[in-house]
């Protein structure tokens, strides 16, 4: 028996087991978010009794009546978790199993009925406000002591078997007490697992969904950058196919390797994804430019647990260009309206009509200048109060009545005629033209429009009531002609200036249509504007006329309506005749014309630059630089085609120009880059002038590139020619020209540095024996040889050499001390007696050597440079005079 007992515990913890891993699977095909409360309960009061009955099946039987088992514990943990509904249909299921099993008998039927007991008992129970612990508790001892009733009436009183239940009620209560906790808290981890899992499913659920309807492209990667989440809109943002299943795969480089699009600054763009997932800092609003103009909002968002463990990342694309673009043309929105209101703010200040403003309860928000003019009151007082206040008392009542329409009805506009009583208590009569403000979301504000004061025109309406012939005699004598019409458009009376004006008499114009005497050209728009007028609106408006002779005369026309009885009968207008203004406006347009012809003819290169670009340009611009027509240049600037090196001269001078017109350079050098890449070099003239309204520069440019070629040829024959009056023609070296010009150089330079100047004057031993043994050919190679060694001895050192005269040389040194000078002379006596060139007549030795004298002299006003020379000279003769091929300093 207890082995038995134990199976029934091992099977409803089984049973547990199973029925949880069930739910998982039940609630992973079905969303859980589509379980209700009462199918929760009906699920587990039907699982439960299934389970009651696997317990019934596996029971003890003691006879063929009686079975022991634990089916009270599945009722138990019905109620406990489920609540009455589930306890009630466990415990039917499993009574009805019972009377199934062993037939309608009195033992079956006991049975049933103490299992309903446990099922009522452990529902109603269940509501008590007590611990889940508790009522587990309270229960199972409930349902025990019933098992035992149970017992004891089938053993004892209905089969008499007494030694049978006491043997049961010493081991019953231990496994159905331990039976019950352990299944209890096994259901409760259960259970709670399944809510778990349930609010689990219901989280991705929702998460799935939010992600799939989420209007931007998402990504969620694992910490190793493997994809688990991506939606349909990341597929569109980047087009990549939905056939590609991105789920599972590595997520390194995905937009370059699967998506079609390209970044600008792509491997910037692959460095920056890879900064973020190794940073991990959350990154919102980033924006990337890709290469089919669209612009990307990037967000990075790492998804850590609250064990602060990194679960992965998620990646967030927006398509933001429209939105961009939008901003843009709100700011060049907001720029135009600030412009605007910048042009027109004068003129609502200025009008005579008072503008205004006022909320949904009347009050003003908004009142312009006119308002104190007309009324006397201040604006800011008059901020805020409601515009009744301000109203006629008589009329408050019609006025208030209708704001309400207006507000209440929405009611497009209104206008009416209304009194209004002035800060000195007066009475004007103001026409009020009002209508709706909305806000954005199509919301009343409140509302807008004018107050025009017509007390003027009141008086005179009752004037002209009083006195109609008054009335005729004014629009009879005006100056400007004057004439009405009625709503059919016929003339009903013409002043005698209108008269004079076409020509005709006022019988021939009187009952007659306006429309004759228009030119076709003005007709249509004409009949447009007298249409309008009858609907109630004054307007002014061009036309033209053809007078009874035949000639055709511009006018400005003024029409209002004529309103009698808050009818519109007719209209009244007013003429001014504008034809001479008209011819004038043509003559002008004709000269500017002429003036545009003239400059497009001229020959001379011409442009005109605004601040920004390129304005205007005659067709020899397009010659000069090589373009195929004006559109190559036209809103470009002119620094487009300036040699680079030339450009902030020119931005310069163009800054100067237009911040003073004074400061600009009238002439100026400068090198263009044509098409063709030739530079032509060109002298600029330049002058500030007004261009359309605004200052711009007019350049009028002069090629000079062939004259500059000119200049520089003759600077290049300038130099070879001087380069060769200075140079000796058999030596190369520089002549005594040269050398008598370089040694007063020289001496003035080391006069006013007070240094000393060396000179040495060197002669060739023998040379014209040498002449008379090898000839005057050989001579000339000699002396060139010598020359050379010469040069290239003072080469690096800066010193001058040149040939004075026949087998004589001379060496300036500056700056050198006497040991110096001594060293240079020794170096090119001793690398001349190096070359080793024959002179068999010589009787210093086999080879050709030369003398040295040398001077030194600080430069002073008690000597000249001819002294240093005689000095030098000397010293040449002394060491030629005792034995040559030496050096003699003087």
């Amino acid at each position: 028996m207890i082995k038995d007992l134990a199976l029934h515990i091992s099977l409803l913890i089984s049973y547990l087991f199973i029925i949880g891993h069930s739910s998982r699977f039940l609630l992973r095909r079905n969303a859980a978010s589509n379980l209700t409360n009462s199918k929760i309960q009906v699920m587990a009061g039907l699982s439960l009794g299934f389970l009651g009955i696997i317990l019934i099946y596996f029971g003890i039987h003691l006879d063929e009546h009686v079975i022991i088992d634990l089916k009270h514990i599945p009722i138990i943990i019905a109620a406990t978790f489920f609540g009455f509904p589930a306890a009630i249909l466990s415990s039917i299921l499993i009574a009805l199993m019972r009377v199934f099993i062993d037939g309608v008998t009195e033992f079956s039927l006991f049975s049933a009925f103490i299992v309903l007991l446990i099922g009522v008992v452990s529902g109603l129970l269940f509501k008590l406000p007590i611990k889940q612990q508790v009522k587990m508790l309270s229960l199972t001892l409930i349902s025990t002591l019933l098992s035992y009733i149970t017992f004891y009436v089938n053993l004892t009183i209905l089969s008499d078997n007494m030694t049978q239940f006491t043997q049961i009620a010493s081991i019953y209560w231990a496994f159905a007490l331990f039976g019950s906790i352990f299944a209890f808290y096994v259901a409760k981890y259960i259970f709670w697992s399944i809510e778990l899992f349930v609010e689990l499913e219901n989280t991705k659920l929702r998460l799935s969904s939010l992600i799939s309807n989420l209007n931007s492209g998402v990504i969620v990667e694992t910490p190793n950058r493997r994809i688990e989440v991506v939606n349909q809109k990341f597929h569109d943002l980047f087009r990549i196919p939905l056939k590609e299943n991105l789920v599972g795969s590595n997520a390194e480089n995905l937009l370059i390797h699967k998506s079609p699009v390209e970044f600008v600054n792509q491997q910037q763009f692959l460095n920056r994804l890879h900064e973020l997932v190794y940073t991990k800092e959350t990154v919102l609003n980033e924006e990337v430019l890709l290469g089919d103009g669209r612009i990307i909002e990037l967000d990075f968002i790492p998804i850590i647990s609250s064990d602060q463990r990194r679960l992965g990342h998620l990646w967030n694309f927006r398509d933001i260009t429209n939105r961009k673009n939008d901003e843009k043309r709100t700011a060049d929105s907001q720029e135009n309206y600030k412009r605007l209101l910048e042009q027109y703010q004068s003129v609502i200040e200025n009008v005579q009509e008072v503008i205004f403003q006022t909320d949904k309860e009347g009050n003003w928000t908004f009142l312009n200048k006119s308002w104190t003019e007309i009324t006397g009151f201040d604006i800011e007082q008059s901020i805020g109060v409601s515009f009744s206040h301000f109203v006629h008392a008589d009329e408050h009542s019609r006025i208030k009545l209708w704001f309400e329409c207006l507000i209440h009805e929405r009611n497009d506009d209104y206008k009416c005629e209304v009194r209004y009583v002035t800060e000195s208590g007066s009475t004007k009569w103001v026409e009020m033209f009002a209508k709706l403000t909305f806000n954005p979301l199509g919301e009343i504000m409140g509302t807008s429009g004018t107050l025009f004061d017509i007390t003027n025109r009141k008086l005179m309406e009752i004037k002209i009531l009083e006195n109609e012939q008054l009335y005729k005699s004014l629009f009879q004598h005006n100056q400007s002609p004057a004439y009405l019409l009625n709503s059919k458009g016929l003339f009903t009376e013409v002043n005698d200036a209108a008269e004079l004006m076409t020509g005709y008499t006022r019988e021939e114009l009187v009952g007659t249509s306006f429309a004759p005497i228009i030119t076709k050209n003005f007709v249509e728009n004409t009949i447009i504007y007298f249409k309008r007028t009858l609907k109630g609106e004054s307007l002014t408006f061009e036309t033209e006329i053809e007078k009874r002779d035949g000639n055709i005369v511009r006018l400005n026309i003024n029409i209002t309506p004529i309103i009698i009885d808050d009818k519109i009968t007719g209209v009244i207008g007013m003429a001014y005749d504008i034809t001479k203004v008209k011819v004038a406006e043509r003559k002008l347009i004709e000269s500017e014309n002429r003036y545009r012809s003239l400059i497009d003819l001229s020959p001379e290169v011409i442009f005109v630059h605004s601040r920004n670009q390129i304005e205007f340009i005659n067709h020899k611009v397009v010659e000069f630089i090589g373009a195929r027509c004006s559109d190559d240049l036209i809103g470009k600037t002119v620094f487009d085609f300036l040699h680079p090196d030339d450009r902030r001269m020119a931005i310069s001078n163009m800054a100067l120009g237009f911040k003073d017109a004074s400061l600009l350079p009238q002439n100026s050098e400068m090198r263009f880059i044509r098409f063709d890449g030739k530079v032509v070099i060109a002298n600029v003239g330049a002058t500030v002038i007004e261009y359309n309204g605004k200052p711009a520069i007019m350049g009028v440019i002069h090629d000079i590139t062939e004259k500059k070629e000119i200049e520089k040829q003759l600077l290049e024959a300038n130099d070879m020619l001087q380069k060769v009056s200075n140079s000796d023609g058999l030596t190369g070296i520089p002549n005594r020209r040269s050398y008598d010009e370089k040694l007063r150089q020289q001496w003035e330079i080391a006069l006013s540095n007070n240094e000393a100047i060396s000179l040495l004057m060197i002669d060739i031993d023998y040379f014209k024996m040498y002449n008379d043994a090898y000839g005057h050919q050989q001579g000339d190679y000699c002396l060139q040889l010598v020359a050379k060694s010469l040069q290239q001895t003072l080469e690096e050192s800066g010193h001058f050499v040149a040939r004075y005269g026949g087998e004589e040389f001379s060496v300036i040194l500056r700056g050198c001390d006497k040991t110096c000078t001594f060293q240079v002379a020794e170096t090119l006596r001793t690398n001349i007696e190096a070359l080793k060139i024959p002179h068999v007549q010589s009787s210093i030795g086999p080879f050709l050597t030369i003398s040295i004298g040398t001077a030194r002299f600080h430069p002073s006003s008690g000597v000249s440079v001819n002294d240093l020379m005689k000095y030098a000279d000397q010293a040449l003769y002394e060491t030629k005079r005792n034995g040559r091929n030496t050096i003699r300093s003087n």
